[in-house]
């Protein structure tokens, strides 16, 4: 995966009555597409990604929010609140199959 940034957002949300809207911030993501499957032959059933998040290192199935993806090499996640955390990404085939998820990355999200 490459070229994670945090980047701020407006506020957004809404609070209890009185209270000013709670800030957030979005975090865009992008990382390369495989060719090739783990045992080195040519990938030709690619069908998307999982994203996991979390602010726990490192991302693991167990601790983190997964967002299946198509197969977009991008996405920006929303209205998240202020403060660390850890992305990866693993390639899913039409049958099922998901790859082992790349290194963690730590970004900071920021409103």
């Amino acid at each position: 995966m490459t070229g994670p940034s945090g980047s701020g957002s407006p506020p957004g949300g809404s609070g209890p009555s009185g209270a000013p809207p709670a800030e957030t911030g979005s975090l865009t993501l992008s990382w390369d597409a495989p060719s090739e499957n783990e045992d080195g032959s040519p990938l030709t059933d690619l069908a998307g990604f999982n994203l996991y998040y979390g602010q726990t290192s490192p991302v693991t199935v167990a601790n983190s929010t997964v967002i299946r993806l198509a197969t977009v090499t991008m996405a920006t996640l929303s209205d998240l609140s202020p403060g660390t955390y850890f992305v990866a990404v693993a390639a899913r085939d039409a049958s099922g199959n998901i790859s082992d998820l790349s290194t963690s990355l730590r970004v900071e999200v920021s409103p």
